[in-house]
């Protein structure tokens, strides 16, 4: 898959924005061929531009049939890419189910904006 650094081929991962380093990682994810991807916050702390450039990449990938496990607290980036979702509070378990379902309950905003 390309991940849009080739004009970035030579240089340093450490001279990447944070977002290019998070592009990176993904694409070294992607070499392994894995089935699945296992994200911990793919877009947390990068400029929205480079949000919606992950946010795009992930939901090809959901697409094309790999299997995406993330956390995420961007409600929008879950509501762009999960097919299903957990909602945990406090370690337990609160809600599951489609996104849509899921994330309009009024207990569900209320213990993720607590």
């Amino acid at each position: 898959h390309f991940v849009g650094l080739k004009e970035k081929s030579t240089v340093l991962a450490e001279e990447l924005s944070y977002g290019e380093q998070k592009l990176l990682t993904l694409a070294c994810c992607l070499s392994t061929e894995a089935p699945m991807l296992l994200l911990d916050e793919p877009v947390s702390g990068v400029h929205p531009d480079m949000a919606g450039q992950i946010l795009r990449l992930l939901q090809q990938l959901r697409d094309e049939g790999k299997v995406i496990v993330f956390i995420e607290h961007d409600i929008s980036a879950v509501r762009q890419v999960a097919d299903f979702v957990i909602v945990m509070d406090e370690g337990k378990v609160i809600a599951q189910g489609r996104p849509a379902e899921v994330l309009e309950r009024p207990e569900i905003m209320e213990a993720y904006l607590a």
